[in-house]
């Protein structure tokens, strides 16, 4: 059995880390503390599609494991 990424897994990798680094990351241990939301960092999120990706595509997202 092949447990390695395809190339498509490797490159949401990539993505999804470089949106860590570059928006959840820094202010995130502030954040934290002071137990404020930061509505620019949920729009990136979302704006990458990570709320959606363990919905189904048929109700709207796009079926990711």
């Amino acid at each position: 059995m092949d447990f390695s990424l395809s190339d498509e897994q490797q490159a949401l990798y990539a993505r999804m880390r470089k949106l860590g680094q570059d928006v959840i990351a820094p202010g995130a241990a502030e954040r934290d503390q002071k137990g404020v939301w930061d509505p620019q960092v949920w729009k990136a999120v979302s704006a990458a599609g990570v709320p959606g990706m363990p919905v189904p595509e048929g109700h709207g997202g796009s079926s990711g494991s």
